[in-house]
């Protein structure tokens, strides 16, 4: 809970937890080999359980998947509103925002992403990222490092990039 303490446990058999969303009173869990499910917070009961599917997220209007294309589908009649395609598959935890889904594709070295959540259109695009994606809503900024070192803060809308720090050695 917010005091810290602990509200439940569950011991999962089978796979592992490729990543999780805390979303509207639902600890929604990623699993690897791929199955999506969805617990109440409070309770641990189960609300949902998918097996084989790639979705990532669910919510009351939208369901996202992932394999090769992230999609967006409408939740109730599961058709598709719009699908983007991704270089390879995303293996880091995309961030779900109100108006943007921010992704980077790849292990080791990969391209990140902002994507319009609501249209699909890529917003930014840039390859020979080595960190995380990390989001700064108060100034509508991504920052990450490329593969030669360099910190790059990059306005979401404009795609202007500012170069914040270079390292001499580059990782």
């Amino acid at each position: 809970d917010l005091n810290g303490e602990l509200i439940w446990t569950r011991t999962f058999k089978g796979g592992g937890i490729k990543y999780f969303y805390l979303y509207e009173n639902s600890v929604q869990l990623f699993f690897i080999p791929e199955r999506f499910l969805i617990l109440d917070a409070e309770t641990e009961e189960e609300i949902e359980d998918v097996k084989g599917a790639d979705v990532i997220l669910k919510t009351s209007t939208e369901i996202i998947t992932k394999t090769i294309y992230l999609e967006s589908k409408d939740a109730i009649s599961e058709k598709t509103k719009w699908s983007f395609e991704i270089s390879n598959r995303v293996s880091l935890k995309p961030l779900f925002t109100e108006n943007y889904i921010i992704m980077r594709t790849g292990r080791v070295i990969g391209t990140a992403y902002v994507v319009d959540r609501k249209t699909g259109r890529m917003l930014f695009e840039k390859e020979g990222v080595i960190s995380n994606v990390v989001y700064l809503p108060e100034s509508n900024q991504i920052v990450v490092i490329d593969k030669n070192g360099v910190v790059l803060s990059v306005d979401v809308q404009s795609g202007k990039e500012t170069k914040l720090v270079e390292f001499s050695n580059p990782p």
